[in-house]
């Protein structure tokens, strides 16, 4: 029994660092990117937004990735953070998608039952999560630099999805047991 108790104290203390972590971890925004905080937000500070070369690191051109080696890490490209259209609505829709991807990865048995509903596709599925809970956002933006010049940006992977994989998004979200909330104890 006291083994059982001492083992229960230290889970217990273990617990209560990586609680104290994500406290933290929300609680600032080391970056200072819109990134950084659209992640700490979403995720409650247990997932973290870093910038670096995600090209490289996901052996493609990506604006960012998550690597299933490393799933509660999220990283953006730092290059291409900076191009003339990048905006922070852009950003913020692009940490969407990218912690959908979060999710998939931590949550592989229910991703798996989801994913029939986009056909096997998980940049599908993740342009929908942002599309069905990030209020307002498309796949295609017009960004305005002056009175007369513009970008039309495509962000995501050209499909928007039906109201029946919207759906089958909220019901996997909702399966997952994960409540977005600010950190408490």
């Amino acid at each position: 029994m006291q083994v059982d108790t001492a083992e229960a104290r230290r889970t217990t203390d273990e617990l209560n660092e990586v609680l104290a972590a994500a406290r933290d971890q929300a609680a600032t925004n080391a970056s200072g990117t819109k990134y950084e905080s659209v992640i700490d937000s979403l995720s409650s500070g247990f997932v973290t937004a870093v910038i670096d070369d995600a090209d490289a690191l996901c052996e493609d051109d990506v604006l960012a990735c998550v690597m299933s080696n490393e799933p509660y890490v999220v990283h953006f490209d730092k290059k291409d953070s900076k191009l003339p259209y990048m905006t922070n609505w852009l950003r913020t829709g692009l940490a969407y998608h990218e912690f959908a991807h979060v999710l998939q990865l931590t949550n592989p048995a229910a991703t798996a039952t989801a994913l029939e509903a986009f056909d096997g596709d998980d940049e599908e599925m993740a342009d929908c999560y942002a599309l069905t809970f990030l209020d307002g956002w498309t796949l295609d933006h017009t960004i305005w630099t002056s009175d007369v010049e513009y970008w039309e940006v495509s962000i995501g992977y050209g499909y928007t999805c039906n109201k029946a994989q919207k759906q089958a998004v909220r019901d996997w979200y909702e399966a997952l047991g994960f409540t977005s909330a600010p950190i408490s104890q």
